[in-house]
């Protein structure tokens, strides 16, 4: 029986494997098998949550920027006194709390107006501002 990686974590799972492995699907096929198992944490050293997590803040750059600075508090980049990181602390949690919130209403917004304009054959139009500021003055009767 093998002493690698894959006998290892053969003995680990419980799993039967191949002994020799093609690279991109082994990687493909660990991370599935690992990931039903429970034991991510094997995979790469990084657990395949984190990778997927810091997939999707890629797309955010405002939370991602947020949850650096709150990082960066927990590990004590910025010093001070308890008070002063919790008051620091408290500050970012309100700012990445309201950024959360609009980002979830931008994408609201624009999923429901996606859905109006697939329906406007239902009789919804799309409006833009008026062009005139005032309406005419009616004709004076006689």
């Amino acid at each position: 029986m093998s002493k690698g990686f894959f006998g290892k974590l053969r003995n680990v799972l419980k799993i039967s494997m191949p002994v020799f492995w093609t690279s991109s699907l082994a990687t493909c096929i660990l991370q599935r098998n690992l990931a039903v198992t429970g034991h991510a944490h094997l995979c790469g050293g990084v657990p395949v949550r984190a990778r997927a997590l810091a997939r999707r803040l890629e797309g955010n750059e405002v939370l991602l920027e947020r949850f650096e600075s709150i990082l960066e508090l927990a590990e004590g980049g910025k010093g001070g006194t308890l008070d002063e990181v919790e008051a620091v602390l408290i500050e970012e949690v309100r700012k990445l709390g309201g950024e959360t919130l609009g980002s979830w209403a931008a994408r609201r917004e624009e999923t429901l107006a996606a859905e109006l304009r697939e329906s406007s054959a239902d009789g919804v139009r799309q409006r833009g501002k008026k062009r005139c500021s005032s309406t005419p003055p009616s004709d004076r009767s006689v």
